[in-house]
């Protein structure tokens, strides 16, 4: 899927806590489902919550990269949109 840690190039996406079965999970594993029947590229979700929605299953879209990333400190107002740029870098 990718060499020496890097991706050639990826679909990329970000959520936030998102449990198995709400709005924002399936969503989510519709775009995942998308890049999976259209396309050979992989795609890269950054979750910023605390469990992997159980939908996303590593069988069933082998393409899938999952990132776990910390959010903001809650002592800092940050808009959760901030996370798009992160998410990209």
């Amino acid at each position: 899927l990718y060499e020496n840690g890097w991706l050639e190039e990826a679909f990329v996406n970000f959520i936030g806590p998102a449990p198995s079965g709400t709005k924002w999970a399936k969503i989510n594993e519709q775009l995942i489902r998308s890049v999976h029947l259209f396309s050979s590229r992989p795609v890269v979700v950054v979750h910023f919550g605390m469990a992997t929605p159980s939908e996303w299953d590593p069988s069933q879209y082998p393409r899938l990269v999952v990132l776990h990333a910390a959010p903001f400190p809650p002592e800092f107002f940050r808009r959760f949109d901030l996370n798009k740029y992160r998410s990209f870098l």
